[in-house]
C-alpha cells in the first residue's frame, strides 16, 4: 500500500515536470517520451486483453441472449441497465481490469454487441426477447 503511494506520488511529481516516468527526458505525452510511449502503449493493451479474456471466459463467453460464441462480438453488459450510472461514479477506463479487482459482480452478463445495443434501443429489452406481431 506505502508503495502505490510513494509510486503515484513520483508520476504526479513527473507529469508536473514533463519528464517521461522511465528515463526523465521531455514526456510528448502525459507520462512518457517518444521512446517510451509504443513501449507502454504496448504492454497497457496487452494486459486488456487478457483481463478482457479472463472476464469472458469466466461468464461463459457466449452471448446470454442469441448465444453468439465469437470472441470479437462479445461485450459486457450491466444488467440492470446502470452502466452509464456506475461508470460516471467509478471512473473508470477499463472495465475488464476493474471487473477482475471486485470479482466478478453478479450484476453484469455477457452479451453479443447486437443484443447490447438492441436491449440500449428497447429499454432494457433486447430485441430477440420481444414477441413478434403476426401479420405486421
Amino acid at each position: 500500500m506505502i508503495l502505490n503511494a510513494k509510486k503515484r506520488l513520483y508520476i504526479t511529481k513527473c507529469q508536473k515536470l514533463g519528464i517521461c516516468r522511465s528515463c526523465h527526458a521531455p514526456a510528448i505525452t502525459k507520462d512518457y517520451c517518444i521512446k517510451h510511449r509504443d513501449y507502454y502503449n504496448q504492454k497497457a493493451l496487452a494486459y486488456v486483453t487478457r483481463c478482457r479474456l479472463q472476464v469472458l471466459n469466466h461468464y461463459g463467453a457466449k452471448c446470454n441472449c442469441c448465444n453468439e460464441d465469437q470472441l470479437g462480438f462479445l461485450t459486457i453488459d450491466h444488467i440492470n441497465n446502470d452502466g452509464a450510472k456506475q461508470r460516471k461514479e467509478l471512473n473508470y477506463s477499463h472495465i475488464y481490469p476493474w471487473i477482475i479487482r471486485n470479482h466478478y459482480p453478479n450484476t453484469l452478463q455477457i452479451l453479443c454487441m447486437n443484443c447490447n445495443w438492441g436491449k440500449r434501443w428497447n429499454k432494457g429489452e433486447c430485441p430477440h426477447k420481444q414477441k413478434v406481431l403476426s401479420g405486421v
